[in-house]
């Protein structure tokens, strides 16, 4: 999705773009996003948090995703930091999850192929 989408900046009922992407991948409960550089932003119906080296961080919304009231929570209180991630990145965290207010922390885990590369977040 690109980073400067108009729908990016505040929730609102378009959800087309998120819907397509979840469309592209049917079963599954949800789907990672990219910007048009790369870099992750969001899942469908969260944010995302990756454990890199002991740190949890999560994507700035510079990078294109909607803030989130659970991600700003945890910015706030020092529980995460915010940092550009790539695909790299993904593939070497140790775990990672899809935050929101709603659902609190859901692990990500690949469910169409167990082996696709996740990181360690995908073998658990």
């Amino acid at each position: 999705m690109p980073s400067g989408h108009e729908f990016l900046f505040h929730k609102t009922t378009v959800r087309e773009v998120y819907d397509d992407a979840r469309a592209r991948f049917p079963g599954a409960p949800d789907v990672l996003l990219f910007n048009e550089v790369g870099e992750l932003t969001e899942t469908t119906i969260g944010n995302l948090i990756l454990d890199l080296d002991g740190d949890l961080v999560t994507p700035p919304v510079s990078c294109g995703l909607l803030p989130g009231t659970f991600r700003a929570e945890l910015l706030a209180n020092g529980a995460v930091a915010e940092r550009v991630v790539g695909r790299a990145d993904l593939d070497r965290a140790r775990a990672a999850w899809m935050v929101n207010s709603v659902r609190g922390w859901v692990p990500i885990v690949p469910v169409t192929d167990p082996a696709t590369p996740l990181g360690a977040a995908g073998r658990r």
